[in-house]
């Protein structure tokens, strides 16, 4: 059995948005890259896997 950890809806443009409170615990800002990857043998489970290389060269501006 899987745990579920955001309940989120699609909008009318087809978008997600994650809750404020997921991204301050993990420590995710708007310079971090979301990659959605299939999960092989399910076909209504995919994952988003988060990399925070990406926004390590505007640290500075994150601080601001």
């Amino acid at each position: 059995m899987s745990m579920y950890i955001a309940r989120i809806r699609i909008d009318e443009r087809g978008r997600l948005t994650l809750p404020k409170s997921f991204l301050d615990a993990n420590d995710l800002c708007e310079y971090t890259m979301v990659y959605l990857q299939a999960v092989n043998g399910s076909k209504n489970t995919a994952r988003l896997v988060f990399d925070k290389t990406t926004w390590e060269y505007k640290d500075n501006d994150r601080k601001k």
